[in-house]
């Protein structure tokens, strides 16, 4: 008698939609995390031009990039943010930033990011 049926029954379609959203749940985290890497950027880049025309130091710098990075709701710690001089001048700032996303209480997706900025 249901033999010639076809299609997908309720509950196939409850768990594609259930599947569907967890991996919208789990990429908008993720690209929060990828949005996130290229404020850091984008925040380096910003603070060595504003370095270089003004003559400020080392500190000052990791200073100001701890301060724009909590401005922009970026959790990042002053260890993880390294500025040095080199001979000619100029500066390196390399930044450190790590995000863990709980999937479950034992999964977690971990993005670990290395930024390395340099002025001209």
């Amino acid at each position: 008698m249901f033999r010639n049926q076809r299609g997908i029954s309720f509950i196939g379609v409850l768990i594609g939609v259930v599947f569907i959203a967890l991996l919208a749940t789990y990429g908008v985290q993720i690209g929060i995390g990828i949005m996130d890497k290229s404020n850091l950027e984008r925040i380096a880049k910003t603070t060595l031009l504003d370095a270089k025309n003004s003559s400020a130091t080392a500190m000052e710098i990791k200073t100001s990039i701890s301060k724009k990075a909590s401005v922009n709701n970026i959790k990042i710690n002053d260890d993880d943010i390294i500025v040095r001089k080199t001979s000619d001048d100029s500066f390196t700032v390399d930044i450190s930033y790590n995000k863990e996303i709980s999937i479950t209480k034992h999964v977690k997706i971990l993005l670990d990011y290395d930024i390395e900025e340099r002025t001209q």
